[in-house]
């Protein structure tokens, strides 16, 4: 009995050598390189976040694809390059949204603490003017007095003004008023102006403490990068759907 003969290995002509070490690009790596581009819409609000997610996900779930397909697949640099712009732009886009809160809460507070200040102090015609934009407030001492004691609306105004429960505590308490600022319960933004709302505790010699709510305007002048703040009220009325504390 012949022995069996050995079968030669199979050569491939040139024409067939692209075709058998051709391996498909994934889907998903493309569609995550995609998302990584776009993710950079998350540098206009935080609440484009989900873009740059999703391209993490995406990423991840592709170079896993790639991983285990046995070199069927291929696209790990489209995936990595989606990975790595997601993973910059979500991370760029927190740390200026949290920044940027930061520090409108701290220029928020020093307008607060100056309208307190002026209010404690009694000069109620000055602490008034916070209500009006920067452009339109009467800055010299003189030209205030007569404002307030001239213009019948600037008097009823001036009037209504100090018979306000808050600010008649404040003034009888004078530089002994312990105000305390608690938190920034809202920040809302509007194109180049934000509506926002600071909560502070008023505590009374009897123990008691009040809350204070301020509602503040900030409006960005793109020409000056300057910013205007008004503060709109102070009161102890809370807003609209929140509880009273």
């Amino acid at each position: 009995m012949s022995a069996p003969t050995a079968m030669a290995p199979q050569t491939l002509r040139p024409d067939e050598q692209p075709l058998a070490e051709y391996r498909s690009v994934s889907r998903m790596a493309v569609l995550a390189a995609v998302l990584g581009v776009v993710s950079a819409v998350a540098l206009t609000t935080p609440l484009l976040a989900p873009v740059p997610l999703a391209a993490i996900v995406i990423a991840a779930i592709a170079l896993r694809s790639i991983a285990v397909s046995n070199d069927q697949l291929t696209g790990r640099a489209a995936a990595t390059f989606g990975l790595c712009l997601a993973t910059l732009f979500l991370g760029w886009s927190l740390a200026r949204h949290f920044g940027r809160q930061a520090e409108i809460e701290r220029q928020s507070r020093l307008v607060v603490d100056a309208w307190f200040n002026l209010v404690c102090n009694g000069k109620l015609r000055e602490a008034l003017q916070f209500r009006h934009p920067p452009a339109s407030r009467i800055a010299a001492p003189q030209a205030l007095v007569e404002h307030y004691e001239k213009d019948p609306e600037a008097v009823r105004e001036l009037q209504q003004f100090a018979s306000q429960t808050l600010v008649k505590e404040l003034l009888s308490q004078g530089d002994r008023a312990d105000i305390r600022f608690e938190a920034m319960v809202q920040a809302d933004r509007e194109g180049f102006s934000d509506r926002l709302i600071l909560r502070y505790s008023y505590h009374k010699p009897d123990g008691n403490r009040q809350p204070v709510w301020a509602h503040l305007y900030r409006r960005s002048d793109e020409t000056t990068q300057g910013t205007d703040w008004e503060l709109l009220t102070a009161d102890i009325n809370p807003p609209p759907n929140r509880p009273t504390e």
